[in-house]
């Protein structure tokens, strides 16, 4: 029979455990500021002398994103073509490394720092950033509390930490919702004015500077600056399928259907109404005009309802006689490849923002169902294009989906001469980013081109 604990006496310990947990969070401070200073004071008096350049890039999650994979190789990409630098990627989770990445030739590991934010963690950041000469942390989505609060200001955290040790730090290629988390808003609002913020979107960039009221460089998604690959088979495959379906008299389009993000958007979208949802709209499109032959593009393939398992299920689902028109690009999926594909279709459907900029710069008109806020209609405002996103949370039926692609079918040729007009202005602002992350003298050294 178990002792029941005397009221005063649970109430002791649990004051006793509050004292701790203060007396815990102070000496953990004292540690972690010792230990930044202790990094900082090193680059003082022993400033690194390497040529290349160091860059520690921090990538907004895990792999799996077609989306980062995108914008990580966009970025790098850039960077490399501004001056020579050795660049070193970050990891959240050891069996879920990027390690792979071409371009970069060390990795960090700070296996589940965004899920406990430990202080060993987040010394273990200070010691790597440290030893490189920039920090630059890829933004995308992640940074305004809009998945997770927590995750957020951990990422915050980290650019705060690499300040502390006197590195170069930068926030790039960022989306800001303007209905960002109080908590997030201060966090950032909070950090050091050496760390610079680059908002990837003109919405983005004024939502950014009203909330933080501090400056913020309006730039351009680094996905702009992948280069397609139509090397692999699954590509060529693709592309084959396409081709043959133009000589036969026919027009294909691209379309993308995306549970996870849509779900947290709309929590009446699972995936058997999605299923249901564009079965309709693609029949009734093909029922309208039987030239009409479609490509199913699956653009990430984490979760049970990835896109993967959503675009198989679409495409089981279909007639026959439009299941015939129809192609499921398989895996494995590459960034650059998606990209060679989307130059090769009439237009797009979409709800991955990064099949969207792949389409964009192939000059390949899209539209697209939106999730989190504006990030969408910031990237189109790029382009000055109107009328090319449908809201979720609206009325979206079959009816609604067919009638939207059908308006972007109708306008492809003057949406396509627009987006041709604009791109190398939009391209110009993804380069941005890396011009601005890599000042024009580090430790009295100019960079070439910077």
């Amino acid at each position: 029979m178990k002792t029941e604990i005397p009221r005063s006496r649970s109430k002791q310990r649990s004051s006793w455990r509050k004292v701790l947990s203060g007396v815990t969070r102070v000496v953990g401070d004292d540690i972690l500021g010792a230990g930044f200073a202790y990094h900082r004071f090193r680059r003082v008096f022993e400033p690194p002398t390497r040529t290349p350049k160091r860059v520690l890039l921090v990538p907004p999650a895990s792999p799996g994103s077609v989306g980062d994979e995108a914008i990580m190789n966009g970025f790098i990409s850039g960077l490399t073509h501004i001056a020579p630098v050795d660049i070193t990627l970050l990891s959240y989770h050891r069996q879920k490394c990027w390690s792979h990445m071409q371009g970069a030739s060390g990795e960090c590991i700070l296996h589940g720092y965004l899920k406990h934010g430990s202080m060993r963690s987040r010394l273990r950041f200070a010691s790597e950033a440290a030893r490189h000469d920039v920090v630059c942390l890829l933004g995308t989505d992640v940074m305004d509390g809009h998945y997770s609060v927590r995750r957020s200001l951990r990422r915050i955290e980290l650019l705060r930490i690499a300040a502390a040790v006197g590195v170069h730090t930068a926030l790039v290629a960022c989306s800001f919702n303007d209905q960002a988390d109080e908590r997030v808003v201060a966090a950032l609002r909070a950090l050091p004015r050496s760390i610079h913020l680059y908002a990837r979107d003109p919405i983005s960039h004024a939502s950014m500077r009203e909330a933080l009221r501090r400056p913020v460089e309006l730039v351009g998604d680094p996905a702009f600056l992948l280069d397609p690959d139509g090397s692999p088979q699954s590509v060529q495959r693709t592309v084959e399928w396409i081709s043959q379906r133009n000589r036969d008299g026919m027009v294909v389009i691209g379309v993308n259907a995306n549970h996870s993000n849509l779900a947290r958007e709309c929590p009446s979208l699972a995936d058997s109404h999605l299923v249901t949802l564009f079965r309709q709209a693609l029949a009734a499109l093909h029922h309208e005009d039987d030239r009409l032959a479609f490509c199913l593009i699956p653009h990430d393939a984490r979760g049970e309802v990835s896109d993967v398992a959503l675009g198989e299920k679409i495409y089981q689902s279909l007639p026959p006689h439009v299941k015939s028109d129809t192609y499921l690009m398989r895996l494995p999926l590459s960034a650059a490849g998606v990209k060679a594909v989307a130059r090769h279709l009439f237009c797009a459907f979409t709800s991955r923002m990064h099949l969207a900029i792949a389409c964009l710069g192939q000059e390949t008109p899209v539209g697209a169902l939106t999730y989190q806020g504006k990030k969408f209609h910031g990237l189109f405002e790029h382009f000055g294009l109107q009328g090319l996103t449908l809201d979720p949370q609206g009325t979206v039926t079959p009816t609604a989906v067919c009638s939207f692609i059908r308006s972007i079918i109708d306008r492809r040729d003057a949406l396509r001469e627009q987006i041709r007009a604009r791109l190398p202005a939009v391209r110009a602002l993804a380069m941005k980013n890396c011009e601005l992350a890599l000042p024009a003298t580090l430790n009295g050294e100019p960079m070439v081109g910077a």
